[in-house]
């Protein structure tokens, strides 16, 4: 066969696939109709089998209905009505899985920031990745899916856009490697990356015009940092998304706590906002925590702020008790380093009732200079002993002069864990006196696993903990037997 032949040959394969292929359209076209009841729409039945090039236009699956076939005709956008409606982002020719939805309208507004919070189920996500697609097959980008923790590219917002693909009709329009995806169409590019790792790599994302932040709760200041100035191309938009946890989290404190900043986009949507929501399994595990756990259902499917939930080390009741004279009080305390603050906590031990109760806190700033007259008020804090941070000796020494009864806790490896564990064998009970130590005790929690929001750590985590140390401190001489006896440092 000559080449000439073979290439006629080629020629004629092609054009014979390409047939079948728009007659498995036509015929899918069909069956959907007459499911819909549409059967006697012919002329757009007839031009679905020619014309398929309109990106906007739905034109792989399901039906355009109520378009004529002047725009189902127009090849890559070029029909103006057609080209209008997709360059204001409205997609009611699309009858996909994520249809119009008016709590995600301003996704397609013009934004540096888009930030969508909220709780499970509320299709922030599917949106999100469908938005991408939709932009990427409309003109040139370049997209980066980020995140704090990803540990493969199968951790990533991904395996999510390759299904949104599919699902729009568009997969002839994208090449999926195993790193990457691109437009054929436009030569759009979807690289994704994890921050953690390598914070410095969203450095050279100097080009990038779309970057998706998915977990945003997770990202750490520093890479948001570095990302943000990095994302300046003209027209560039990071789009943040995530279920909040807690106010301290770089994300809520920049978008949510503070000012605003200036062309910002925050949205919060649950699953009330989600039209697809009861066509799902999730409503049966919706209503079964909303009867069982009110509280984790409040931060888990309204998008709250978590208190702490499972992860959460100590739960505290706060109420006022009546101590018998004959119980002595005890002291513990807790030397802040840094910015953190001195706290010296007052509290009873009752064994009778396997309870602790604490009675009064002081939270010092540790760089004020008279902080032992702040803590001269508290009831009998001289007549006591007060066991204190060991790693504090020329502090304690100072106090000890002053006239208090210090002495230094027995500090070793393990002991934190320790002192956590035994603690959580009593009734803890606060004092309504003592707002921040019961501020604390909601928020002192475990760590949690980055990549498994389901696996808790036995790590307590480093933060909120200084009412929490002066009370392991206190109570060594309950944990450990005997009498205090104080040491001159």
């Amino acid at each position: 066969m000559s080449y000439r032949s073979a290439k006629r040959l080629y020629k004629f394969m092609g054009i014979l696939a390409d047939f079948f292929d728009r007659w498995m359209t036509w015929g899918a076209s069909f069956l959907h109709m007459c499911a819909e009841g549409k059967h006697n729409n012919w002329s757009i039945l007839f031009a679905r089998i020619f014309y398929t090039e309109c990106p906007c236009c739905n034109f792989y699956r399901g039906v355009t209905v109520g378009i004529v076939p002047d725009q189902i005709r127009c090849k890559y956008g070029r029909a103006a009505r057609c080209q209008a409606r997709f360059e204001r982002g409205t997609r009611d020719s699309f009858d996909g899985d994520q249809a119009e939805n008016p709590a995600y309208a301003d996704i397609w507004q013009p934004a540096e920031n888009k930030c969508f919070k909220g709780g499970r189920g509320s299709q922030k996500s599917h949106v999100i990745a469908e938005y991408v697609v939709l932009r990427a097959n409309r003109r040139k980008e370049r997209v980066v899916g980020a995140r704090q923790f990803q540990a493969s590219i199968k951790g990533s917002s991904k395996a999510l856009i390759e299904e949104k693909i599919i699902a729009l009709g568009m997969r002839r329009d994208f090449e999926v490697t195993n790193t990457e995806i691109r437009s054929k169409r436009t030569g759009s590019v979807m690289n994704f990356i994890g921050l953690e790792r390598n914070p410095d790599s969203a450095r050279s994302l100097e080009g990038c015009t779309i970057c998706w932040v998915e977990e945003a709760r997770n990202i750490s200041q520093r890479s948001m940092n570095t990302l943000m100035p990095t994302i300046r191309a003209e027209g560039a938009e990071i789009i943040w998304s995530w279920n909040p946890v807690s106010p301290k989290d770089p994300i809520e404190k920049y978008f949510v706590i503070g000012e605003r900043p200036p062309a910002t986009i925050l949205q919060h949507t649950t699953f009330r906002d989600n039209p697809f929501f009861h066509k799902t399994r999730l409503p049966n595990q919706m209503l079964h925590m909303k009867k069982t756990n009110f509280k984790l259902y409040k931060h888990v499917w309204e998008g709250e702020y978590d208190d702490g939930g499972e992860a959460r080390i100590f739960n505290c009741k706060q109420e006022r008790m009546e101590i018998p004279d004959s119980i002595r009080p005890q002291f513990g305390m807790d030397f802040g380093m840094n910015n953190d603050p001195n706290v010296l906590l007052r509290f009873y031990v009752l064994h009778s009732i396997q309870t602790i109760y604490v009675s009064h806190e002081r939270y010092l700033p540790s760089s004020t200079e008279r902080w032992m007259e702040y803590i001269s008020d508290v009831p009998d804090v001289r007549k006591h002993t007060i066991c204190a941070d060991g790693a504090a000796p020329q502090t304690i020494a100072t106090m000890q002069n002053a006239k208090f009864k210090v002495t230094a806790a027995h500090k070793g490896p393990g002991s934190v864990l320790e002192g956590i564990r035994w603690l959580q064998g009593w009734n803890i009970v606060i004092s309504p006196d003592c707002p921040r130590f019961y501020e604390e005790s909601r928020l002192y929690s475990w760590e949690v696993d980055p990549y498994d929001d389901t696996n808790i750590l036995n790590v307590p985590k480093d933060e909120d903990n200084h009412g929490w140390d002066a009370l392991r401190y206190g109570t060594e001489q309950n944990r450990f037997g005997g009498g205090v006896t104080v040491r001159r440092l």
